[in-house]
């Protein structure tokens, strides 16, 4: 796949990963099963995009109209486009989708403390 090829996938699979809030049972607010097999996916490729060193390929997506693309393109743009996915990442975890909000904080603090620690020579 090419790199276009593979950001459209990130985005069609954080898509759904966001739908599977629609497919709970009674108990559990989303698909968790599913839910996972997308996460699965979109780690994928995002780990394809890493080794090509193509991960700004995602900056697009930071201003798109769903969370949850949103979210998973800033939390991987934090190392190649930090100026641009740390506000990205401040206004959802200041948000309303708990889900969002807290995945956010998570890479915030998470990529703060790697920021802060010395890199060994």
């Amino acid at each position: 796949m090419s790199t276009d090829q593979l950001a459209a996938r990130f985005e069609d699979a954080t898509n759904r990963e966001n739908a599977t809030q629609f497919l709970g049972g009674q108990f559990e607010p989303y698909d968790v099963k599913l839910r996972n097999r997308i996460v699965d996916e979109v780690r994928g490729v995002a780990d394809e995009l890493r080794s090509r060193g193509a991960l700004s390929s995602l900056v697009p997506l930071l201003d798109h109209a769903n969370i949850t693309v949103r979210n998973s393109a800033a939390i991987c743009c934090l190392d190649v486009a930090p100026e641009r996915a740390l506000p990205v990442l401040e206004a959802i975890s200041a948000g309303r989708d708990k889900i969002e909000a807290v995945s956010a904080s998570w890479a915030i603090d998470r990529w703060r403390k790697e920021q802060s620690t010395p890199s060994s020579p």
